[in-house]
């Protein structure tokens, strides 16, 4: 941890916290030291708080833990939809939390929810304002209404076909089928709720091209975490941090080994005045004044060196009158 703290910037403390937090979401060992580390470098790029990262990574792992989806793949997602969108990155990762359920039980792949969030988030309304439309738009996939139904079933499409869709065609895909197959009419009253209309159009209206190529840049997000680290490396801000972060790293170690030396001081002293009290009162005293005295010595000899200093330094001086008028 305090080496990973010098290399991302990020304070040993904050560190501490995130791999607390990562331990108990249930990751262990390499594991854990892995999200930890990609959630600092996620952190240091500028996706907030490295504890607000590591929360989004695991919840991701977790829901995901079937597919095997890892630290780095998660943070590469977080990043890229930071850069592919308009939402502040530190307010992603906190959103994450809110998509992730559903999106794991209709089978949506994180990389399709941060495409989703990303492109939503161009919209205006900022990361709080797509998730609320892409979390809406889910519920009524997953849970459609006796409307919805019947307008799916006009058409030949069943509950159960919703989620053989999205895996096969994606998010954006689904959504752009249903429109299709149901209509402009028809896909507003399948989706209802006033966010979940205007996420979906969103998505799948005149700007639906740029909406593909954030999906697939998604898709494609391998390695964003690295280099988005690596620039923030450059500048100068990080190499301040990276200083003030090992200078805290050099402090928690100097600690680390002068704490055995105080602990044995400390005891040490407390055999001593132990051993103290159990002597004569008369002993006591005479100890007492052994060490006063002792004390008063350094100053005594002190002042007695400066007097014999400023003695002879008068001598010379009278010597040399003398001298001088012979």
């Amino acid at each position: 941890v305090l080496e990973l703290a010098g290399e991302t910037g990020k304070a040993p403390q904050e560190l501490a916290e995130a791999l607390y937090f990562l331990r108990s979401s249930g990751l262990e060992g390499a594991e854990a030291m892995e999200a930890l580390e990609m959630a600092a470098k996620g952190s240091a790029a500028g996706l907030g708080d490295t504890v607000a990262v590591a929360d989004a990574v695991s919840s991701a792992m977790n829901t995901y833990a079937e597919s095997g989806l890892s630290a780095a793949e998660a943070t590469d997602v977080l990043v890229a939809t930071a850069r592919e969108g308009k939402a502040e990155p530190g307010e992603l990762a906190n959103q994450m939390g809110r998509l992730l359920p559903i999106a794991g039980e209709l089978g949506i792949t994180f990389q399709d929810v941060g495409a989703g969030l990303a492109a939503l988030s161009l919209k205006g309304g900022g990361a709080a304002g797509a998730s609320t439309k892409l979390t809406n738009i889910m519920a009524k996939l997953l849970k459609p209404s006796q409307q919805a139904m019947e307008l799916m079933a006009e058409v030949g499409i069943g509950l159960e076909d919703i989620k053989a869709i999205i895996e096969e065609r994606g998010l954006l895909g689904a959504l752009e089928m249903l429109r299709a197959e149901l209509g402009d009419n028809g896909f507003t009253k399948f989706l209802e709720d006033q966010e979940a209309i205007q996420g979906g159009m969103a998505l799948t209206g005149g700007e639906v091209e740029k909406n593909r190529e954030i999906f697939e840049a998604l898709n494609d997000s391998v390695g964003a975490t690295d280099k988005a680290f690596e620039n923030w490396a450059e500048s100068m801000g990080a190499k301040n941090a990276q200083a003030w972060a090992k200078f805290q790293a050099a402090l928690i170690r100097l600690g680390d080994t002068i704490a055995p030396l105080a602990t044995d001081l400390i005891g040490f002293a407390s055999k001593t005045l132990e051993w103290f009290e159990k002597l004569p009162d008369p002993v006591k005293r005479l100890a007492a004044v052994l060490v006063i005295a002792t004390a008063a010595a350094g100053p005594l000899l002190s002042i007695f060196g400066r007097v014999t200093s400023l003695v002879s330094g008068g001598m010379k001086l009278g010597s040399s009158f003398l001298n001088w008028a012979s």
